[in-house]
C-alpha cells in the first residue's frame, strides 16, 4: 500500500480502500496456487521468473459496499 498511496478503512466485517468506489465482503469458498506446470513456458518466464506464483480464488460476494 505505501507504493500506491492507498489508504485502508473498515469496511463491513473486513478491510477495504478509501480509495475504491466499490468493495465486495465475500466469503472464500476455494483457493488454489496456480500451477506452473500446466501454463505455457513463456509465460512462466514473463510473469513468474521467480517462482512466485499467484493464487486463485473463488468466492461468494456476500454484500457490495458502495
Amino acid at each position: 500500500m505505501a507504493e500506491t498511496q492507498t489508504k485502508k478503512q473498515s469496511k463491513g466485517e473486513g478491510v477495504g480502500f478509501k480509495e475504491a468506489k466499490k468493495t465486495l465482503v465475500c466469503r472464500k469458498l476455494y483457493k488454489q496456487t496456480l500451477d506452473t506446470n500446466l501454463m505455457p513456458q513463456d509465460i512462466v518466464e514473463k510473469h513468474y521468473p521467480n517462482g512466485d506464483v499467484h493464487d486463485m480464488y473463488i468466492a461468494e460476494v456476500l454484500e457490495i459496499i458502495e
